[in-house]
């Protein structure tokens, strides 16, 4: 079966922070059983606590998706839930990415940082025809459906993915010790801009100082409670 990934992005009120993330450990489940009857698969919230910017990233398995996302629309439960929402979020919408199929339990990771404006045509091309060798060593690591968005509005980059694997550190610093993939990131960290480093980038062995991080992680506030679609 096949799927499409789609992104969106929100701010969050930093004051409301609090409230959003408890209404997210109790979704009503009449709001799950829709995305579930509209399909709906692997919906995820991401939050980064310095730019109190949230990602909601989501596969939609169906044949009719502006059908599905109009029956959603007209559910009076929905309406409910959105008013509860907005009152806490001003909505930027972003865009539709791609696609890939299956479904695997995994661990569910997202990160953000800044692109260079002036390199946006550059990061675009890169990742258009990123070498094979990369995405092998991705793979090796267990990293599957790893997507990155992008909102022009804010400037910001996020990317979501899931590890299927059992050592999610010795994956990682495998990656890490990968000469082609610093290659790689040599050429990405150019059009990159880390909320918090110091030091050499990661292509030069740099670990960013304290609380630093190149991609900072997010903090997931919600995951519908289905598995990806599929790993290849």
């Amino acid at each position: 079966m096949g799927s499409k990934r789609i992104g969106q992005v929100c701010r969050l009120k930093p004051e409301h922070y609090a409230v959003y993330k408890e209404m997210h450990a109790n979704v009503w489940p009449e709001i799950l059983n829709l995305l579930t009857k509209v399909n709906i698969r692997n919906y995820s919230i991401y939050y980064c606590n310095k730019t109190h910017l949230l990602f909601f990233t989501m596969e939609y398995i169906g044949d009719d998706f502006d059908n599905d996302m109009a029956i959603m629309s007209k559910d009076p439960k929905f309406k409910e839930c959105l008013i509860h929402i907005y009152t806490h979020c001003k909505v930027i919408p972003v865009k539709v990415n791609m696609s890939r199929e299956g479904t695997t339990p995994s661990k569910r990771l997202g990160a953000i940082i800044k692109l260079r404006p002036e390199q946006y045509d550059k990061y675009k091309e890169l990742h258009a025809a990123v070498w094979p060798e990369v995405q092998d060593r991705l793979t090796k690591s267990n990293v599957r459906n790893f997507t990155i968005y992008y909102d022009k509005t804010t400037g910001f980059m996020f990317h979501h993915m899931e590890y299927i694997g059992a050592d999610f550190d010795a994956d990682m610093a495998a990656i890490g010790d990968d000469p082609i993939t610093r290659k790689w990131w040599k050429e990405c960290e150019p059009c990159q801009e880390p909320l918090q480093w110091t030091g050499p980038p990661p292509s030069e062995g740099g670990s960013g100082g304290e609380g630093g991080a190149w991609w900072k992680p997010m903090e997931e506030l919600f995951h519908d409670g289905h598995s990806a679609v599929k790993f290849l």
